[in-house]
């Protein structure tokens, strides 16, 4: 198991990538998600006038699920449980 500490949710995003993604352990799909998720949250903070509709809502909440989802499989193989 790597032990990998990060600053920033940029960093969080590059690291995924690099460590999960580009070594084919986790679909590159919840990179996208990621991306997105942290995207929105940015605007929820910092955007004023932000106000996302039910269905991003809804979106984000399904996207959410299924990225714990990869995340809990892929631990799950590395011998870790929750």
């Amino acid at each position: 198991m790597e032990s990998i500490n990060v600053e920033s949710h940029r960093a969080v995003r590059r690291l995924f990538g690099q460590h999960l993604i580009q070594k084919g352990k986790i679909d590159v799909k919840y990179s996208i998600i990621l991306a997105e998720e942290q995207d929105d949250r940015y605007l929820a903070d910092y955007d004023v006038i932000f106000s996302p509709e039910k269905e991003r809502c809804q979106k984000r909440v399904e996207d959410a699920e299924s990225f714990l989802g990869a995340i809990k499989e892929h631990l799950k193989r590395q011998g870790i449980t929750l």
